[in-house]
């Protein structure tokens, strides 16, 4: 029964940290996108 409430919590463990991990990647994810339409805009808006 230990045994088994170890590898739960083991598990939970792992859940969150890749839970944390995704959604760090889809924080970064957005920030690279919507500074590459940023860098555009303002490259356009530098050729006229």
């Amino acid at each position: 029964m230990n045994e088994l409430i170890l590898d739960k919590k083991r598990f939970l463990k792992g859940l969150a940290i890749s839970l944390i991990i995704g959604i760090i990647v889809i924080l970064i994810i957005t920030f690279v996108t919507i500074n590459q339409n940023t860098w555009t805009s303002l490259s356009y808006i530098n050729k006229k």
